[in-house]
């Protein structure tokens, strides 16, 4: 991301709606998913920016690290969390093979830098234990691309059946699949058509801007209701996608 980007998360990511629900929806997925003993499993949040989900995933255990290509993301997540860290690259993760429990993976993908997507998924089966278990979001649908991909140096976007398709390939079981924020999908649809069509030369600008106080709070009931319906069953659309897949054995 560019620099600016940085300052804005780390603004941002502790009160934003939108962050605060991915990490409500992360939380679910480590206690529903996640191995039994969680106080001594070791796990991995790979593109752990500015710490706020590392930090989260230690109140599970305390065996939590977090690893970033960018220095200025680390600078931000170390001064402001406390939590373990260590830069480094998805596509050459410097961990042992069969080494982790769990291993998050939100939000990476997509981004310019990920020169190959399914050799960072292989990366991250290499690292799992067997029976361990990989918690992937990602940014869905290539109609919604605007703006704020640009702002975050995006690549690509994905579809379930896509991410599914990268997953099984590579040996992974899947235990949940499904698209998130189904309810934004034709808000941000309309956004990204009027931002092609009646403003196409404006400055890329980030979709995260400061917002009212009750507007903030409105979104984020929204967001952990369409929590509660994901925990019995999946979406058919949203503007992100979700997965937990298992490394088989174990």
């Amino acid at each position: 991301m560019e620099r600016s980007e940085y300052m804005r998360l780390a603004e941002h990511e502790n009160s934003y709606w939108w962050f605060v629900v991915k990490r409500r929806l992360v939380c679910y997925c480590v206690q529903r998913y996640g191995p039994p003993t969680l106080d001594v499993a070791y796990l991995l949040d790979i593109g752990c920016g500015t710490g706020a989900n590392l930090a989260q995933l230690r109140q599970f255990s305390p065996h939590s690290i977090g690893l970033d290509y960018s220095p200025e993301a680390l600078k931000y997540a170390r001064s402001r969390h406390g939590v373990q860290l260590g830069q480094g690259d998805i596509l050459h993760i410097p961990l042992a093979g069969n080494s982790l429990d769990l291993v998050t993976c939100l939000d990476v993908l997509y981004h310019r830098w990920i020169s190959s997507d399914e050799a960072a998924l292989a990366e991250c089966y290499r690292i799992l234990k067997p029976g361990g278990m990989l918690i992937l979001t990602d940014s869905a649908f290539s109609c919604l691309s605007g703006p704020h991909d640009a702002v975050n140096l995006a690549a690509r976007r994905y579809s379930v059946p896509q991410m599914r398709e990268k997953l099984v390939r590579l040996g992974f079981k899947i235990k949940k699949q499904s698209y998130v924020h189904a309810w934004l999908f034709p808000i941000a649809l309309i956004r990204r058509w009027f931002q092609q069509t009646m403003s196409p030369r404006s400055s890329p600008r980030s979709d995260v801007q400061a917002l009212p106080g009750w507007l903030n709070t409105l979104l984020l009931l929204i967001g952990s209701l369409e929590i509660t319906w994901l925990k019995a069953g999946n979406l058919p659309l949203g503007t992100s996608v979700l997965f937990v897949a298992q490394k088989p054995g174990g």
